[in-house]
């Protein structure tokens, strides 16, 4: 069974998102456990993004700092979102396998 709850040292917009996902892509079958840090690291990324989304820089030349993190934050949280299907674009180039219910390897087993 795979361990759905938040990592403990997520700050509020990490945990908001993972738990709106994380659920989500495992019931669609894109998560499994080796998928973890990947979904880690994405929620990690929008969280930055969002933090300095709502920051308010002192200065212009702060603002253009911030601009290109942003940016780039958003970036990476953009590739890592792509592989887990999270637009319709994407979840059309996803090949998910079925998770089976049964073993089909059962019936040569006696």
């Amino acid at each position: 069974m795979l361990d759905l709850r938040c990592p403990k040292s997520f700050n509020a917009h990490a945990a908001e998102l993972w738990r709106r996902v994380a659920p989500l892509l495992h019931e669609m079958g894109v998560l499994r456990e080796v998928d973890l840090p990947n979904l880690e690291a994405m929620c990690l990324w929008y969280a930055e993004w969002k933090a300095l989304q709502e920051s308010s820089p002192p200065s212009a030349a702060d603002q253009y700092k911030r601009t290109i993190a942003m940016a780039s934050s958003f970036k990476n949280y953009a590739t890592l979102a792509k592989k887990f299907g999270t637009t319709p674009a994407d979840r059309n180039a996803l090949k998910v396998v079925e998770r089976l219910e049964i073993d089909p390897a059962a019936e040569f087993v006696a």
